[in-house]
Formats: C-alpha cells, structure tokens, sequence
C-alpha cells in the first residue's frame, strides 16, 4: 500500500511543481543569462511561446518517475521495526539504514527521470523517446550521469530526515 500512495503522492507532487522545476532549469541553462532578466521573465517568455503546455514539458518521464516515489515510501513499510522481515537487525540502526537503503534504490529510478526532465525542459530534446539519443552515445551510464554527486547529497540527507523522523 505505500508504494501505491507513494507513487500517487509523488506523481501529484512532481506535477504540481513542475512549472517552477521548468523555470529553474532554463535559468540554468546555458547562456540564460542572456536570454532572462529573472525568473519572472522566463515564466512570462515561457508562457508567450509555448502557452501553459511550455511548462509542461518532460511530464511524461517525470509520471514515468515517480515510481521512485514509490520505491521511496514502500521502504518504510518493508523495513520498518514492526516489520517481522528482518528480525535480527538492530533496532537502533533501522531508521538509518532504512533512509539510506531507499535514497540508493529510489535514485536508481530518479537520476534517468531527472536527467530526461531536464533535457526536455531545456529544448535539447523534445519527446521522451529522444532519450535513446543519450543510450547511443553514451550507454545506460548516460542516464546516470551525476549519481554519485546525488548520493552525496541524498545519503546523508535520507539518513538524517528518516532518522529524526522516526525517533521524534
């Protein structure tokens, strides 16, 4: 039941926040200093070229993503300490492992979703297919181009927040 709600609540989230994922990533591309004077100026350009639907771009792989949101939450009921799975693990060390454990996995799924988000939002792509761009040129490792710098950041992070959620 929590990979269900998981991927609901993460499709839902991913959805509504979209439009301002969209307006971040132009803001970072290249040259955007050029083209934008500020993040109103990119929603107001956004807007007048490509309507509402110009917000939206890269919606397909972040719905296809967010089975991460999935895999992130169905951790919690999988190894939780009422979970009778793993009974010989200690339970001081559940809370941790268990938000390391779900950043690896869901990352597994997030790191492609975000990378194909991003390249469609940028224009350097233009439908979720072209993907296959990247697996010619740089194989299955293209699409996870930046995983380990995401671990760096998630690990800790998951660690901390599951941590202090579950404790408190």
């Amino acid at each position: 039941m929590g990979a269900l709600a998981g991927g609901a609540a993460g499709a839902f989230t991913y959805v509504c926040l979209l439009p301002i994922d969209a307006i971040k990533t132009k803001l970072q591309t290249n040259g955007a200093a050029q083209i934008y004077s500020g993040a109103l100026d990119a929603a107001i350009q956004t807007f007048r070229s490509h309507g509402i639907l110009g917000f939206y771009h890269g919606v397909s792989a972040v719905l296809v993503g967010s089975a991460s949101s999935a895999v992130y939450f169905d951790a919690c009921e999988l190894v939780s300490p009422s979970s009778p799975k793993i009974p010989a693990f200690p339970p001081l060390l559940i809370p941790s492992t268990v938000g390391a454990m779900r950043n690896i996995v869901s990352s597994a799924i997030m790191i492609p979703k975000e990378l194909i988000t991003q390249r469609m939002q940028a224009g350097t792509v233009g439908r979720s297919w072209e993907v296959l761009r990247i697996l010619e040129q740089d194989g299955i490792l293209g699409l996870y181009a930046g995983y380990s710098a995401t671990q760096l950041r998630n690990l800790p992070a998951g660690i901390l927040s599951y941590s202090s959620f579950e404790y408190m």
